[in-house]
């Protein structure tokens, strides 16, 4: 009679393969408080555009208010943008950040304990594009553009305000992610936009290097994340046309600002000195639209910043119908696009897109592969904003399919404790 220890080493690898399927996360699930899970929610973005923390009133019953509802309706998170334009928060003496903000951390704080109070997760979008809209007026703006091109400015930021801010929610639950940028392409030379100021996506990429690598360093389980505009910063497979449908391109010459940023990048990459002519000739390059590749894989961060740390966890994209169903994330498989992280479809219009009816659009991102869908947006429905789509209803309607369907892949019951 054989020995019955002759089957245990194919037992044992049985076991090991399937202890590996148990701790490795799926390429379309988040880590939520140790849970893999479907991102099943939407944006709040805010209750006071660049306001809701720091000085002046947080406005909690507000944010319990949509906290209850997201919840009621099977919803596990919630997106929220922080400083946004730096007007607010952070603490600045001149170009040079001082720290977080008068009530920064106990806004945020209150708001953080609020959502783990109804098994919400929060993702916490540091920065937009707008901190370089031009109508902001030049004291906000030069600011904001000094902390994105000087490495030395960089660092007042992230020592002053981003580490403080990191380490005092160190371990806190209802965190999803921080989320470094929103959309900053839209204040770049490659894709920007005629309201914003730009900079190369070089000194975006170097940003988010830099400051994601002091996020894992101040907390090593926290996961990181950045917006993106769309797949034609994300993804290789995104088509070339001339320009994007619909975008909103640059015109105009550059400012002398612009242009001086522009000429420093250019010294830097070529190792030479550029002058004001050479980087007005050169200007032409960044006229074009950008390169199609993921400007945010680990090489493309690490290669801009330096620091081995300064990779991100998952990806957050945006969709808009103007883009077609050409970067429709509701019209490809998350596979097509050839990307190499988990990815969250993480702003989106619940309207008609292209056949895909409204109410079926949360259902199709999560049977197409991707990571989660959060649409937009809370406030425009608050606020009845006119000649804007107000769907948040149907984003609930949408929330509620989702985990009557999948509940398994969408619960989220908190188990760690606040810190």
């Amino acid at each position: 009679m054989k020995s019955s220890f002759t089957h245990y080493p194919i037992i044992i690898f049985a076991l090991l393969f399937y202890n590996q399927l148990l701790v490795s996360q799926p390429i379309d699930r988040i880590e939520v408080d140790g849970q893999h899970l479907f991102l099943n929610g939407g944006n709040i973005a805010w209750i006071n555009f660049a306001e809701d923390i720091g000085p002046g009133e947080t406005r909690l019953s507000l944010f319990e208010e949509i906290f209850r509802e997201v919840n009621e309706h099977g919803g596990n998170t919630l997106r929220m943008w922080l400083h946004t334009t730096g007007e607010n928060t952070p603490a600045w003496d001149g170009h040079r950040v001082t720290g977080p903000g008068e009530g920064t951390i106990e806004d945020l704080r209150n708001i953080l304990d609020l959502a783990y109070e109804y098994n919400i997760g929060l993702m916490l979008c540091l920065w937009s594009f707008d901190m370089l809209r031009i109508s902001n007026g030049p004291e906000v703006t030069e600011r904001a553009l000094a902390i994105l091109t000087d490495e030395e400015k960089t660092n007042y930021y992230i020592e002053n305000a981003l580490i403080p801010m990191v380490d005092a929610f160190r371990g806190h639950p209802a965190i999803v992610a921080w989320e470094i940028f929103n959309e900053p392409e839209g204040m770049s030379f490659e894709f920007g936009w005629e309201f914003t100021k730009h900079i190369p996506m070089h000194h975006i990429q170097k940003f988010v290097n830099l400051t994601a690598g002091a996020i894992r360093r101040t907390d090593p389980d926290v996961q990181i994340t950045n917006g993106i505009w769309s797949f034609f910063a994300l993804s290789p497979k995104a088509p070339s046309p001339e320009e994007p449908p619909g975008a909103r391109r640059y015109s105009g010459g550059l400012t002398l600002t612009e242009l001086t940023v522009l000429k420093n990048y250019l010294s830097e990459k070529y190792s030479r000195d550029f002058s004001i002519e050479e980087t007005t000739e050169y200007y032409d390059k960044y006229q074009d639209f950008g390169e199609r590749k993921n400007y945010y894989s680990d090489e493309e961060l690490i290669n801009a910043g330096g620091d081995e740390d300064g990779y991100l966890d998952f990806y957050t994209v945006h969709y808009y119908t103007w883009g077609g169903t050409e970067i429709s994330p509701f019209h490809y498989d998350f596979d097509h696009w050839d990307v190499d992280k988990p990815t969250v479809v993480a702003e989106f219009y619940l309207d008609e897109t292209f056949g895909v009816d409204p109410e079926d659009l949360y259902q199709t991102a999560y049977e197409r592969g991707y990571a989660g869908a959060l649409g937009w947006q809370w406030y425009d429905h608050w606020q009845q904003r006119e000649g804007i789509s107000h769907n948040w209803p149907l984003a609930l309607k949408n929330m509620q399919t989702v985990f009557n369907l999948f509940p398994e892949d969408v619960f989220l019951e908190f188990q760690s404790e606040i810190p």
